[in-house]
């Protein structure tokens, strides 16, 4: 197929001069829905990896301290975990959920705020919302992640739909 009615391949000065157009570092991702968000059909393969990922959680931005999330998912396990068929594990500590992912712990801790009549719950909710707005352009979401959607679009009825949807955006469905 001949390419002769596009422009020759510009180049930007600087340090390396990069052909503009270049397609060598992007792939394209048939995993997404094209006809609603045209760009997430492109994943770039040389540069940053997920702009949503998480860097820090709850706890070691000081949202809440570690006393007070552990009686968070404490409660949580004991008191809430069988109302989602028991979607954590029997074996998950929130030291374990913590490595795993920063918007599961965050869910965990800010439902367990709310069923508890906890202080923490605003600080929680707020840090929660935050994090799942991180969600709305990540090219990849972790099980973890949907999981997190799942107990907040349960007990949160002002972002249980907004939730739900992501999710479901995020599983395929």
């Amino acid at each position: 197929m001949s390419r002769s009615h596009l422009p020759a391949a510009e180049t930007v000065s600087g340090t390396g001069s990069v052909p503009l157009g270049a397609a060598s570092d992007a792939t394209l991702n048939l995993d997404s829905h094209l006809g609603v968000f045209p760009a997430a059909s492109v994943v770039a393969t040389g540069g940053p990896k997920d702009f949503a990922a998480p860097i820090s959680d709850i706890i070691s931005r000081g949202v809440t301290p570690l006393a007070v999330a552990d009686e968070l998912f404490t409660y949580f396990l004991e008191h809430l975990n069988h109302y989602l068929h028991d979607i954590l594990s029997n074996g998950d500590t929130l030291a374990s959920v913590r490595a795993r992912s920063s918007i599961l712990t965050a869910a965990i801790c800010t439902v367990a705020a709310l069923c508890s009549a906890s202080d923490a719950y605003l600080t929680c909710y707020d840090a929660f919302v935050s994090q799942v707005s991180g969600l709305l352009f990540a090219t990849r979401s972790s099980y973890d992640d949907v999981r997190a959607l799942c107990i907040a679009a349960l007990w949160l009825d002002n972002v249980g739909p907004t939730l739900s949807g992501l999710g479901k955006d995020d599983i395929g469905f």
